[in-house]
């Protein structure tokens, strides 16, 4: 490569002496002259040869000279040229650096020029930015001064409402210290009224612990083994005589069954429960007199329905005013009671010392409703007992507010073929606890035996065999009793029973609900164990007057 281009080659070869090429022509025509035997003067011709001879001597050494120079003009030609190829490649490294430095510098300026135009909108952007914030700061220091003006004035209103606050609570410490003033004069006005405060949760509780005594008591005296001379000795005719028949489901067999013995302990639940209702659990106790009471009674009436307050009043003014005499007439009232249902149930306590155990378990049964029950006569709200399954006092449907005993169902157990007997639709056959209500409130679901339950059903499916061996010797009373005696209250006051008895309707077999199916859903509505306290907002009966 040439240096105006930047590039180098190879070196170039020695120059060579211009005439040396014809210089050989000519000696090699010389010698082919003198070669030539047509050549007459050959004294002239060595003469001539001599003189071509020197002076090819001459040019031979003038042609070593020239070869010389030509070597040493080589030598230095060639020294020459890789003194410039180094000169040559070092201005080309040179070169080529400042091309890639000038390449660098090319894209590096191309690149800032480009930040620079990046830059100058952010600038822009950035005075718009400036221009826009100054008018964001001027909006702001306006709303800000505005801001201030209503802090100045909030702090004025709450220097003002402080103020007020400050009287305020003044006056509610006076009003608080009137408020316990008029407390203690209303604790007061209800101590001088005998006015007690008693809680749902707590008549709940202590009503279904009188249902789960009376439930052990029944089970304990009458849930037993009947002697066999006893049953063999007309024992219907006195259980007739003392009113128990009146009282126990239509279908009761007399034997020693489970079923018979369940039925037994459910007559004598449903008599205490009676006993309990007509007896002691009453709006008050005293007077005593038919008129007298109709006449309370009637006063009672009406205050409640224009004024339940001033029922409350009077009803507690009236027990204050015969307090003096209440005791002595709850002595004999107790006594009265005992005798009654010891009177209907004595056929049954037969078993030495069980009719003093039963009196005495049953006074003790007796003392806690009436302790229990005279809190509730002087509450403020009407304590009231509700002893039909079927009917409230205000004619509403009550059975949705009644439960079952499961020691009615665990008792027994049914076969196959008796599950065939369980009646469609499950109905109460006598109550065996009452439900109490405060008000129209119900604070204790009541108890009933049912005609599903498994107890009813076995009871009644052995009253038909029992009657269909006896019916041919005569011996069908126990199928000829009123159905009057179905009545839940002993003195007659409304029928549970209207129509056919649910209890003698045996099972369709086409069609109908399986009898797990039927008792799910009836535990589910209504099984409650005796420690539980339900309550809900339906009516009772008033307690009796």
């Amino acid at each position: 490569m040439s240096t105006a281009s930047g590039t180098s080659g190879p070196p170039k070869a020695p120059v060579k002496p211009k005439h040396s090429s014809q210089l050989k022509e000519f000696l090699a025509l010389g010698k082919k002259i003198f070669q030539d035997k047509e050549v007459t003067d050959y004294d002239q011709l060595l003469d001539s040869k001599k003189e071509l001879e020197q002076r090819l001597l001459l040019k031979d050494q003038e042609f070593n000279k020239k070869v010389e120079e030509i070597d040493l003009l080589r030598s230095s030609t060639a020294e020459k040229i890789s003194k410039l190829e180094s000169e040559n490649k070092t201005l080309f490294e040179g070169f080529e650096k400042r091309v890639i430095a000038w390449d660098a510098g090319k894209s590096k300026g191309a690149k800032l020029e480009a930040e620079v135009v990046t830059l100058r909108q952010r600038l822009e952007e950035a005075n718009e930015t400036a221009e826009s914030s100054k008018d964001d700061i001027e909006s702001l220091q306006g709303e800000l001064f505005k801001y201030q003006n209503d802090l100045v004035e909030k702090e004025n209103d709450l220097i003002e409402t402080k103020k007020e606050l400050s009287s305020r609570s003044r006056e509610l410490k006076g009003t608080v210290k009137d408020l316990e003033y008029a407390q203690a004069e209303l604790d007061a006005q209800k101590t001088a009224l005998g006015i007690e405060d008693l809680s749902d949760e707590y008549l709940a509780t202590k009503f279904r612990a009188l249902a789960a005594e009376c439930h052990m008591i029944a089970k304990s005296f009458f849930r037993t083994q009947l002697p066999q001379e006893l049953l063999q000795n007309d024992l219907w005719k006195e259980l007739e005589s003392s009113g128990f028949t009146r009282a126990a489901p239509k279908k009761t067999p007399l034997s020693n069954t489970i079923p018979a013995q369940c039925l037994r302990m459910a007559t004598a639940e449903r008599i205490i429960a009676d006993k309990l209702c007509s007896h002691i659990f009453r709006k008050y106790y005293l007077p005593e007199s038919t008129p007298a009471r109709a006449v309370v009674n009637d006063v009672l009436t009406r205050l409640d329905k224009s004024n339940p307050r001033k029922e409350a009043i009077f009803r507690l003014q009236l027990l204050a005013a015969y307090e003096p005499d209440e005791h002595s007439h709850l002595s004999s009232l107790v006594k009265s009671t005992i005798e009654e249902v010891v009177g209907v149930l004595d056929p049954l306590l037969s078993a030495t010392g069980s009719r003093e155990g039963f009196q005495s378990a049953l006074r003790k049964l007796i003392d806690n409703a009436v302790t229990l029950w005279r809190s509730i006569q002087r509450s403020v709200t009407k304590g009231s007992v509700s002893n039909d399954p079927d009917h409230g006092s205000f004619g509403a449907v009550q059975n949705q507010d009644w439960d079952m005993n499961d020691e009615y169902d665990s008792a027994v157990d049914l076969a196959a073929d008796q599950m065939m007997h369980v009646p469609d639709q499950s109905e109460p056959v006598i109550s065996l606890f009452p439900q109490l209500s405060m008000g129209r409130k119900v604070i204790c679901r009541g108890f009933a035996l049912w005609s599903d339950q498994n107890t009813m059903v076995a009871a009644s499916i052995e009253f038909g065999q029992l009657n269909f061996r006896n019916s041919a010797q005569g011996r069908g009373a126990q199928g000829r009793r009123d159905s009057d005696r179905r009545r839940l209250s002993l003195n007659g006051s409304s029928s549970l029973g209207r129509g056919r008895d649910p209890s003698t309707s045996p099972r369709s077999p086409s069609g109908n609900p399986s009898f797990l199916e039927h008792t799910n859903t009836r535990t589910k509505n209504r099984k409650m164990p005796l420690s539980a306290a339900p309550s809900g907002e339906l009516g009772g009966n008033v307690g009796g007057g």
